[in-house]
């Protein structure tokens, strides 16, 4: 279908209200799963974040965690899935839109990145209530 450009443009713009609110929904979504799940990733995160003999704490216990709750709690809700998912990335690279799949995949980190730092300040918030 073509577009004239006015109608182009109000095309894009929908469509980012349109992403920007299922992003927002998928948000809600991890928030409410990660309080839903709060006393078990507190205390997963008492278990692997640990301090070596030389006084550094170490993560990477904890950095294994939360990608095996994000795979097998997070992603098999559909509305985190959407924005998670690899479906979306693969179909572009299957119509050849190697650059589209790219931007799909940065996002996908950057979500990502978001989703730990929700979940480390819901466990911070909920170490400090229990304090």
């Amino acid at each position: 279908m073509q577009f004239t450009e006015q109608e182009q443009i109000e095309h894009d713009k929908k469509a980012e209200a349109n992403k920007a609110a299922n992003k927002a929904a998928a948000i809600e979504r991890v928030q409410s799963l990660i309080e839903k799940h709060i006393g078990t990733l507190t205390l997963k995160w008492s278990q692997t974040v640990s301090q070596d003999d030389y006084g550094n704490i170490m993560f990477d216990k904890w950095v294994k965690e939360q990608d095996y709750f994000i795979a097998n709690v997070l992603c098999k809700d559909d509305i985190i899935n959407q924005h998670l998912g690899d479906e979306t990335i693969n179909a572009f690279r299957e119509l050849g839109l190697e650059d589209i799949a790219i931007k799909y995949e940065i996002e996908r980190y950057e979500n990502l990145i978001q989703i730990k730092q929700i979940m480390n300040n819901a466990i911070e918030h909920s170490i400090a209530k229990n304090i």
